[in-house]
């Protein structure tokens, strides 16, 4: 989902002061800002804009913030995170890197330093929805292809050879490089090594 304008952002913080804060000030500068008290609240979402960051609180009541990174990797959420905390050991900060955050901000902050991480995100979340993109027109391809076609593709980017697939799959090296052709063409490269890049991401799709 989308729409035009300079982009989301999802604030999960406890934080009632901090959360009409950061929202006032990033609203003001044209973000559409969307606020939840309650981590549990944000996963009730059915479908996030795009391009999107989360600001999410490291320390809250209800759970850390390093145990919700860790929800959100589970359910898939790769929308990007940038942390905010009032106060953060060294071990927490750096394992929030590791699992992926884009940036950890210690409060107080300027709005001009969030302001910066978040542009940064966006990058990387308009990025993201690029390469999804890419892969549903892949996914969409692949689906053209014959049953017998689709199983050529994946010995293909296994790295087989033409002679390894032919007795594999028991026909003709001259049939099987008609099989090669279409699947070429239908995925509209002429190149194994592109075919694999292609097919490479969607594998656990098709």
């Amino acid at each position: 989902m989308s729409t035009k304008n300079k982009g989301h952002i999802y604030i999960v913080d406890d934080d009632l002061e901090m959360r009409n804060s950061l929202s006032r000030s990033l609203g003001f500068i044209g973000y559409d800002v969307y606020s939840f008290a309650d981590p549990k609240d944000f996963l009730q979402i059915k479908e996030m804009y795009s391009p999107a960051v989360i600001l999410l609180d490291m320390r809250m009541k209800e759970v850390s913030g390093l145990d919700f990174q860790r929800q959100l990797l589970e359910k898939k959420v790769s929308t990007p995170i940038i942390f905010i905390s009032g106060e953060s050991d060294k071990s927490e900060i750096i394992q929030a890197m590791k699992n992926g955050a884009v940036d950890f901000l210690l409060k107080p902050f300027d709005l001009s330093v969030l302001e910066k991480s978040v542009e940064q995100a966006l990058l990387i979340s308009k990025s993201q929805s690029a390469d999804l993109e890419v892969q549903a027109i892949n996914v969409e391809k692949f689906n053209l292809l014959t049953a017998r076609e689709k199983e050529v593709c994946m010995l293909l980017i296994e790295g087989l050879k033409i002679k390894e697939i032919s007795e594999r799959l028991g026909v003709t090296i001259a049939t099987l490089k008609i099989h090669k052709a279409r699947v070429l063409k239908k995925m509209g490269t002429k190149s194994t090594p592109v075919l694999l890049r292609m097919i490479d991401p969607i594998k656990h799709l098709v």
